[in-house]
């Protein structure tokens, strides 16, 4: 007797109970329903959601942003100012938001479009959540390096913005555009595209004939310009943030 034949056999010895699937269907009603009961008689607060995501966000990235700004303040400190102010500024001001893409396309690595479609919150409160945490630890840390950097390098409040904001901001727009992207390889896209904001950025300010050009209201309009690009691209992934690859719920 054949491999076929012997499973061919086995198959029609066994009984296959009967599934109804009116009882199938009640009983995932029924969960549904006991579900959504037990969250309204204990609703989180705002301030405890939050907290309770903060559990979800790996921290040694964080720890990666704070050890940047060390090493960039110890520089300046070393180095002084000029030149090699602003090629370090310009350089490590993007890598201190790069080194949030790994957390920011955490869904993309780890594959969690379908726990994400199943989630009991809705994917805009988990990114609103988690985009407020990056936004107040990393608020944090750079305040106090402005503030140390200001009172310890005397550096005037305006080189600070130029030369640290500015990059910062643009790598910012940079990835979060790219974030309302429903490309698979849009983190990628975004780590490369800093890589060449990087470059532009080091031709500018070390190229003094074009350095000199730009005047205060230039560089008050692109700031202001960056400023109110990053609300946009935020704003626009938070509102279409249900509509990405990962969380596709054409799989349902």
């Amino acid at each position: 007797m054949t491999l076929d034949e012997k499973l061919k056999v086995y198959s029609d010895s066994q009984t296959i109970p009967k599934i109804d699937e009116e009882c199938v269907k009640k009983t995932i009603l029924a969960s549904k329903a006991a579900l959504y009961q037990s969250e309204l008689e204990s609703p989180l607060s705002g301030i405890d959601f939050l907290f309770h995501q903060i559990r979800y966000i790996r921290k040694r990235w964080w720890i990666a942003q704070a050890l940047v700004l060390l090493a960039l303040w110890i520089f300046l400190f070393i180095s002084g100012s000029g030149v090699a102010m602003q090629r370090s500024m310009g350089i490590m001001a993007p890598v201190f938001v790069i080194l949030l893409l790994p957390e920011l396309w955490k869904n993309q690595s780890n594959a969690s479009m379908e726990v994400e479609a199943a989630s009991y919150f809705s994917i805009r409160k988990i990114y609103a959540a988690r985009m407020t945490l990056f936004a107040i630890a990393d608020l944090l840390m750079l305040s106090l390096f402005f503030a140390v950097s200001i009172v310890t390098l005397k550096l005037t409040v305006g080189e600070m913005i130029i030369q640290f904001f500015l990059p910062m901001n643009v790598t910012c727009c940079i990835c979060f555009r790219n974030l309302c992207s429903n490309r698979e390889e849009s983190g990628y896209t975004a780590f490369l595209m800093s890589l060449v904001w990087i470059a532009v950025w080091m031709m500018i300010v070390l190229q003094e004939r074009i350095y000199r050009r730009i005047t205060a209201p230039i560089w008050a309009g692109v700031i202001i310009l960056s400023f109110v690009y990053l609300i946009y691209s935020v704003c626009k992934v938070w509102k279409n943030c249900e509509k990405y690859w990962e969380v596709n719920h054409s799989w349902n």
